[in-house]
């Protein structure tokens, strides 16, 4: 750090503090020597550095729910299918793509409201997300088996495959045997 920038940094503690927790972010990396090389930001600059700043404090934080069933029963179904994906409470659980930004990962859509993603054993919610659709997360998180076994029960669909369920057996259980199978349930 130069003098330039240990002035700014006094001077502008909070808009340093993110500059400099961000060395990967180009737009950031650009701050960071405008100020060495000028000793301060243009007002514009300043403003959009603090923006950044601001919203990196309300920016939501993993939430303290156990996913692991939720991955363990998708680490089963990507065994034998491409997209595997689980519809339970209004809610989509789906594997992101492996040339996405994060790959892995399961996302979280309320129809096609992102609402976060499961990953590395924890939920990471959006600004979309809402208390009702993390609880609602957390109960599917319990036991995923019985929240798609129930969805089936209640609607008639399969929570997996999005298919009528019409045979007797699938109905009353709520799932179909294959896609039964394939999730590990």
């Amino acid at each position: 750090m130069n003098t330039r920038q240990a002035a700014f940094a006094v001077s502008h503690p909070s808009a340093w503090d993110w500059i400099q927790s961000n060395p990967g972010f180009g737009f950031a990396v650009d701050m960071a020597a405008c100020i060495a090389r000028y000793g301060s930001l243009t007002p514009n600059q300043l403003s959009a550095v603090l923006r950044c700043a601001d919203r990196a404090k309300t920016k939501p934080q993993a939430q303290a729910m156990d996913p692991a069933l939720i991955e363990a029963a998708f680490a089963k179904a990507s065994q034998t299918l491409q997209k595997p994906i689980l519809r339970v409470a209004g809610l989509t659980i789906s594997r992101a793509a492996a040339n996405s930004k994060n790959p892995g990962a399961l996302y979280v859509k309320e129809k096609s409201t992102y609402l976060g993603k499961i990953m590395s054993g924890a939920f990471t919610p959006s600004r979309d997300c809402t208390p009702l659709h993390s609880a609602k997360l957390e109960a599917i998180a319990t036991d995923p088996r019985a929240a798609a076994l129930a969805h089936g029960i209640a609607t008639g669909i399969c929570s997996c495959c999005n298919r009528t369920l019409t045979d007797p057996e699938s109905v009353a259980r709520g799932i179909g045997p294959i896609c039964a199978e394939k999730f590990g349930w």
